[in-house]
């Protein structure tokens, strides 16, 4: 029920990464139903939790590393969540060690291609919210695993608004 009022909450578009997170966790203890060997650790300093991120933004990105890299490997796996405040930023990562992609096929995984739309999505908020330098990061090796950083500036607040980038910020 609480993974339900999340995704109809109260039209902001905006919300702190703190309360995004709390929304990751109900969505990763339904997975965890699902696939018992599912281990998942965060590892989120007080000091990030009031950036201002796009509503649904950290958790397609967890999504996908459920789907894509621990669910093809029968379930069993380890999903890490970290952020830190890096050059005035905050950066936020989701990393599996699941079976990873081929390097090419980043850029059409950003671009939507293949029928996934949750990481160009959020690729694409970010920019238009922030700039191009606020782009999603992937890494990934086959059978290796695969990174997805997600960086955002480090503007603190639980306002409804949307945040409006510097002219720096934007520039990126």
């Amino acid at each position: 029920a609480e993974f339900t009022r999340y995704l109809f909450r109260d039209g902001r578009s905006y919300v702190t990464l703190d309360e995004e997170l709390a929304h990751v966790e109900r969505y990763l203890r339904l997975e965890q139903a699902r696939f018992r060997h599912l281990r998942v650790s965060l590892d989120i300093p007080d000091g990030t939790r009031a950036a201002v991120v796009p509503a649904l933004s950290v958790q397609p990105l967890v999504e996908n590393a459920v789907r894509h890299g621990i669910e093809r490997r029968a379930g069993s796996g380890r999903i890490v969540i970290e952020a830190r405040v890096t050059d005035g930023d905050v950066e936020l990562c989701v990393r599996d060690d699941g079976t990873g992609i081929e390097p090419e096929r980043i850029p059409g995984v950003l671009a939507g291609a293949g029928g996934g739309i949750g990481l160009s999505n959020v690729d694409a908020r970010l920019r238009a919210t922030f700039g191009e330098r606020y782009a999603l990061r992937i890494d990934s090796q086959p059978g290796q695993g695969t990174s997805v950083t997600m960086t955002v500036p480090n503007l603190a607040g639980d306002t409804p608004e949307a945040p409006v980038p510097t002219a720096a910020q934007a520039t990126g």
